[in-house]
């Protein structure tokens, strides 16, 4: 027969293990290109944008230029390196989400066919819906636009 704390144990390690299955520093790094000859440019807006953003810069070669910004909602930014992280509204857009997203769509619009485009989504993004704009008038090519994934840890509610 199996006691109570069997169970507990094995609950907690099916929960450890789910929450690494979904770990942005465990899974990112497999999903990312080689270092373009040109820049890499990282976007992104989500709860999970910033924990990605962080993957992608404990990843990515330090030799290798990479920039960008990322927008997610207040309280879960990170302190990054090469990508600004700004916080903004959720569930309503405010302005600092609106400017950032006016950011992410003139920085994208600059790739040329050498760069590379990095696009870190996380959630529905409506908290980020200014997003949504900049989106929708990507200048999307196999030039401008190499790699895109979706991937992030469970929302912090």
């Amino acid at each position: 027969m199996t006691g109570a704390g069997d169970w507990l144990g094995l609950l907690r390690q099916s929960y450890a293990a789910a929450v690494a299955a979904a770990d942005p520093l465990q899974i990112v790094a497999g999903h990312l290109p080689r270092p373009p000859r040109g820049r890499t440019l990282v976007v992104g807006a989500g709860k999970a944008a910033a924990s990605m953003a962080a993957a992608v810069e404990a990843a990515w070669p330090s030799s290798s230029p990479l920039e960008g910004i990322v927008i997610t909602r207040y309280a879960h930014g990170l302190p990054l390196k090469r990508i600004r992280c700004v916080e903004a509204g959720h569930p309503v857009p405010d302005q600092a989400g609106e400017a950032a997203s006016e950011e992410i769509l003139e920085r994208v619009m600059a790739l040329g066919s050498d760069d590379t485009l990095i696009a870190l989504v996380s959630g529905v993004v409506r908290a980020c819906s200014p997003c949504l704009r900049w989106a929708s008038r990507w200048p999307i090519s196999s030039n401008s636009l190499r790699t895109s994934f979706e991937a992030g840890p469970p929302s912090r509610r």
